[in-house]
């Protein structure tokens, strides 16, 4: 039924639309957080209905209201009195009407800068695949748990922080944060503050989230503390899961615990390839409870 990405996180269920809606409504609002990874397979078509359905067992939905700044294709639904809200992201640029460059995308983590809630997890639903060796997302861990820091790294990095700025509005925004998180739910659990980055002499890069990296006081490349950081972690292949997508898969992640990025697209102008996706809040298990949008 299921299979371990690695020994500590990561987990790939094969399962029948019946029986994953058959399981606990808790089962896996708590797997998330053991796990931070999940990616389900085998499960057919979801009609959107379906889907909320499914975003709900981890967590809350957002609702519209909640993804200031989106520029993507959004589609709400109401179901007992709750708003709920899903994007389409495909290989079009819906502002300028063109094709999505089909290069590597680089290292991310999604929405870092949301004072009230960021980084939430994040729900991917394959909708259309034009081929299966392009496009492949990529998870890198970056929970100090599986790490294993020394001490002067460990010291190091408690002395850095970043400056982040909004991803629409460049030099808005701005926090100044420490370079170790704290999850929300999870208390013990740390992870690195790392993102897509400013570099210097890339003007395409000038509307990345970290704008700027400082050890104690003095400012540092972003290279130096980002960028070293990533290409350092991403050689060690236990921290690191590469996804071949086909079309109906879904994931579901913890997005404080990872940076991702994707390999290149396929260089067809006619080939979609589309995800519907949303955020979920984190919850606490006082605030947990499974919405009966079916009135089952």
């Amino acid at each position: 039924m299921f299979e371990p990405i690695h020994n500590k996180w990561g987990e790939i269920w094969r399962l029948s639309k019946e029986e994953l809606f058959s399981l606990p409504p808790s089962f896996f609002r708590n797997k998330i957080y053991e796990k931070r990874l999940i990616i389900i397979k085998s499960v057919g078509q979801l009609s959107t209905q379906e889907i909320y359905y499914l975003m709900d067992r981890f967590g809350k939905p957002w609702n519209r209201d909640q993804y200031i700044g989106s520029k993507e294709q959004h589609f709400e639904s109401v179901h007992n009195n709750q708003h709920y809200c899903l994007t389409t992201f495909d290989n079009s640029d819906p502002i300028k009407n063109k094709k999505i460059p089909s290069i590597e995308m680089p290292w991310h983590a999604d929405i870092p800068n949301s004072k009230d809630k960021p980084f939430p997890h994040r729900f991917l639903y394959m909708n259309a695949q034009p081929d299966s060796n392009y496009g492949k997302t990529r998870w890198l861990n970056i929970d100090l748990d599986f790490l294993e820091l020394n001490s002067v790294e460990d010291s190091y990095y408690r002395e850095c922080s970043v400056v982040q700025q909004s991803w629409w509005e460049k030099g808005q925004n701005l926090q100044h944060l420490p370079f170790i998180k704290t999850h929300p739910i999870v208390k013990d659990r740390e992870s690195l503050r790392l993102n897509f980055y400013v570099k210097e002499n890339l003007p395409g890069t000038k509307s990345a989230w970290i704008l700027y990296s400082f050890h104690k006081s003095d400012k540092i490349p972003n290279e130096q503390l980002i960028g070293y950081t990533i290409e350092r972690l991403y050689q060690r292949k236990e921290l690191v899961y590469e996804h071949t997508w086909d079309v109906g898969d879904m994931a579901i992640y913890d997005n404080w615990s990872f940076v991702h990025g994707r390999t290149e697209l396929i260089d067809d102008t006619n080939a979609l390839r589309q995800f519907i996706r949303g955020n979920i809040d984190h919850q606490t298990h006082e605030e947990f409870s499974l919405k009966s949008f079916f009135n089952l």
